[in-house]
């Protein structure tokens, strides 16, 4: 009897175990191009050409940005200088990976955001450098942080390939979206729902 619930519990191990395996698998899948830096960061950067647009415009324009998305705790505005052109904030992307296998794990992703700006154009620069979290064992919990280059699947060697792998895929997806939505607030402004009604 209890050789068959030791054989139960290794196989619903493996099957989880495997189940993490695919879903991380899929996940990677929609990873497209990036690099690693000097410094070992994930980075991702693009220029945006914005005609006829004097640099100061550009710049209110990302300054609102990091107004309404880098106003916490966590995600705060570190370099604020217009004479230079120059913003840079840091965020966290929370829970980019939960994995409820053993251990328990969950990993947030810390990036760095530059915007560099001048007469109609702006070099955005977004760079995944940490992950930072816990794991969680036989009421033991571990906390960590690591640069997002040691892991999987930039090291295959790493540990925790699974949590570690869909944690650099929506990490990935998530830095496109901010991406993309500073693009759109640098060509549109910031805009609201409703906001040429009279009030």
């Amino acid at each position: 009897m209890k050789t068959g619930i030791l054989l139960f519990f290794l196989l619903m191990i493996t099957t989880v175990c495997s189940s993490q395996s695919y879903k991380t698998k899929e996940a990677l899948k929609s990873v497209g191009n990036y690099e690693v830096d000097d410094n070992g960061n994930v980075t991702f950067m693009r220029i945006v050409e914005l005609d006829s647009m004097k640099s100061a415009e550009i710049f209110n324009r990302a300054q609102e940005y990091f107004t309404y998305h880098y106003g916490s705790g966590e995600s705060v505005l570190q370099v604020n200088d217009r004479e230079t052109g120059r913003l840079l904030g840091k965020g966290l992307y929370t829970k980019t990976a939960v994995i409820n296998g053993i251990p328990y794990i969950i990993t947030d992703t810390w990036h760095i955001l530059r915007i560099d700006v001048k007469d109609s154009k702006a070099r955005l620069t977004l760079s995944l450098t940490e992950y930072s979290g816990t794991s969680e064992f036989d009421n033991s919990v571990n906390h960590f942080n690591d640069l997002v280059s040691s892991k999987y699947p930039i090291n295959a060697d790493s540990n925790w390939k699974n949590a570690f792998g869909q944690a650099f895929a929506e990490s990935y997806k998530r830095a496109n979206l901010t991406l993309d939505a500073l693009e759109k607030t640098l060509k549109e402004g910031t805009t609201f729902k409703n906001a040429d009604k009279d009030w």
